[in-house]
This record gives structure tokens, sequence and C-alpha cells, in this order.
């Protein structure tokens, strides 16, 4: 059986810079660019009845793999309007792969404000890799965010 295609038609609404913050890294410690690793989780919210998909994009910017020591973190809001939301809709969820697009908007979104941001500061050259935003949707627990 193929997949039925979706087709979604959809405004981005706001782009929120949450938070930003870089800490000081200790005085011996040597970055190495190519270790700085990113802390990623994804939550959401759905409004039916505002047609709303609101995504906060929490990171955390760590020094190297074993994440001991914290540089940084930036977390970002995105609203996205679903004008079809009732249609493309599946037991109150939207399907992956529609989620998957907006998730992929604020990823790349987080990367160019954290390039932006993050100047002067010892993670000033660590880009956000580029990911497949489905993949980390099956490979990340997508938490639903607690009202404001």
């Amino acid at each position: 059986m193929e997949p039925k295609p979706i087709n979604v038609t959809t405004l981005f609404k706001s782009l929120e810079l949450v938070s930003f913050n870089a800490y000081e890294k200790p005085l011996d410690l040597e970055i190495d660019i190519n270790k700085i690793t990113f802390g990623m989780s994804l939550n959401y919210r759905l409004n039916a009845e505002e047609r709303l998909v609101t995504i906060f994009t929490p990171i955390d910017i760590f020094s190297d793999e074993s994440k001991s020591i914290k540089l940084g973190s930036i977390n970002v809001k995105g609203e996205f309007v679903v004008e079809n939301f009732e249609e493309i809709q599946l037991n109150q969820q939207l399907p992956a792969q529609v989620v998957a697009i907006y998730v992929g908007v604020m990823i790349s979104s987080v990367r160019g404000m954290l390039k932006l941001l993050s100047k002067g500061t010892s993670f000033e050259a660590a880009i956000i890799p580029i990911i497949n935003p489905l993949a980390l949707l099956q490979s990340t627990e997508l938490k639903p965010a607690e009202a404001n």
C-alpha cells in the first residue's frame, strides 16, 4: 500500500528568542571546536482551535561528547499556523512528516541565531550540524511544552 500524500497549508507566524546564555569556560580548558556537542530536546504545543503549532528548541552547548562542561544554551520558540489543521490531524496529533517540516525550520533558525549571538564566546566557531528533522523526531522524545 502506497503512503497517502499529505498536503499542508501553513504560515510561519513568529520566531522568538526565549533565552541565550554563554558561560565562562574554566581557564585551563582548551576547547577543540570539532568536539563541541549540542544537546537538543524538542517541546511542542498544539492548539487545534487556533490551528497553531508552537515548537520550543532548547539546545545546550557542551565542550565535548562527555557533556561535562556546559558552555552555553539557547532556546527559541517558533509558531506555525496550519490552515488545514482539521484535515491533517490524526488522533489529536499532526503527522510526523508535518512536524518534521517545522522542526527543520526551527533548527535552521536556531543555527543562524546562534551564529550571530555566540560571537566572542568560547563556542563562536561551532555550528549546529545539518540533520534530518524526521530522523531527529524518531530519535528524540518530543514532549508537550508546559503552558506559559
